[in-house]
């Protein structure tokens, strides 16, 4: 099995700045494209909706004549406007109306908060991933005390000047270190995947 040192070696991630995080997590949200169509479903009921008890109207053009020029005086030209309205069906086209306004208005509403909490989980996950960066460095400098403390101790177990005891010491808190250092590592590598999910295609 691999040991969790080479799991990890992998190289540092550049963080991008946190304009460009969000930026990307808001273009890359499939669940933001989604809410994008719903709201303009929406519109598009109102618009049906309201058009049950608008008017319609049509223009027809024509021309009557017996000469081939349509210049010709003999020509007469002729049009007619039609209207007539839709038949009023009472509050039924009102309430439907109502409805798909108050459907609009609810999935705007849901864009909005989808949107909204897409930016919380970018900005969470940028912070996430630079204290992550931090307890990786930190957990790695104190790795690197707690080595240099070991190997110092086993030097002066063998000439004399320290304990078997003492080395023991020096062992556990090596251990502890490298301990600590794994887990920061790997809370880094996820901190930096979940991030990656959000701002790339």
């Amino acid at each position: 099995m691999l040991s969790l040192d080479l799991l990890f070696l992998k190289r540092h991630y550049k963080l991008p700045p946190l304009e460009d995080v969000v930026y990307d997590a808001l273009i890359n949200s499939e669940l933001i494209k989604i809410n994008h169509n719903l709201v303009a479903i929406s519109k598009d009921k109102i618009k049906i909706a309201m058009s049950s008890f608008l008017p319609q109207i049509s223009l027809n053009v024509g021309v009557v004549g017996t000469g081939i020029s349509y210049l010709n005086p003999q020509n007469i030209l002729f049009g007619a406007i039609n209207g007539f309205l839709s038949l009023f069906n009472g509050f039924k086209d009102v309430n439907e109306y109502k409805k798909a306004k108050l459907q609009s208005e609810a999935t705007y509403l849901q864009r909005e908060d989808v949107i909204m909490n897409t930016i919380i989980s970018a900005v969470n996950s940028y912070n996430n991933v630079e204290k992550s960066i931090e307890d990786k460095k930190l957990a790695g400098l104190n790795y690197s005390v707690a080595e240099k403390k070991f190997k110092q101790k086993k030097l002066e177990v063998e000439v004399g000047s320290a304990t078997d005891t003492d080395l023991l010491k020096a062992m556990s808190e090596l251990e502890k270190a490298e301990s600590i250092k794994q887990k920061a590592e790997y809370k880094y590598s996820v901190s930096v995947e979940t991030l990656k999910m959000l701002i790339e295609k």
